[in-house]
């Protein structure tokens, strides 16, 4: 008599718990950082941050040596904030599907917003004392896109 497998349906790949717990927490910061950069769009577009700007008792307009340059640089990086995270959900899904590519379309999208930033260190308005504490927060902004492409980095051999 023949043995018959048990189990008629194909074997699919299952999806590492920590892959998992990475993608969620990548969903979840995604959705705040989209939040975040239409906010400051929209505040930005309202003229509200310059009427902030220009209060003379305003200590960060005080800070703020050119404020067209401030608010002009604040609407690039809200822009290409979202363009990013929309990037990066597009990775995180491919991710989800156990696709590798995803995870270098994530890197394209979470190295990005940083990489413009800098790239945006001249013209962000701030005078010569603050545009250095400027660099030391786009610095510090690079630890949590690092950490993810790392932590997903160790979870690329179960993508294929």
């Amino acid at each position: 008599m023949e043995e018959q497998d048990i189990n008629p349906l194909p074997v699919t790949k299952k999806r590492p718990e920590f892959l998992s717990v990475l993608c969620i927490l990548s969903y979840v910061g995604i959705g705040i950082a989209v939040m975040g950069a239409l906010v400051n769009i929209m505040i930005n577009a309202s003229g509200k941050s310059m009427m902030f700007l220009q209060q003379n008792n305003s200590l960060f307009g005080k800070i703020i040596d050119n404020q067209d340059e401030y608010i002009r640089m604040q609407h690039v990086t809200g822009i290409v904030g979202i363009i990013a995270a929309l990037v990066c959900l597009a990775g995180v899904i491919m991710m989800w599907k156990l696709m590798k590519t995803g995870y270098f379309i994530y890197i394209i999208g979470e190295i990005a917003p940083p990489v413009v930033a800098i790239s945006l260190y001249g013209h962000s308005g701030f005078g010569d004392m603050f545009a250095s504490l400027y660099m030391l927060g786009l610095v510090i902004g690079f630890i949590f896109p690092i950490a993810f492409i790392i932590m997903y980095g160790v979870n690329l051999k179960h993508l294929k």
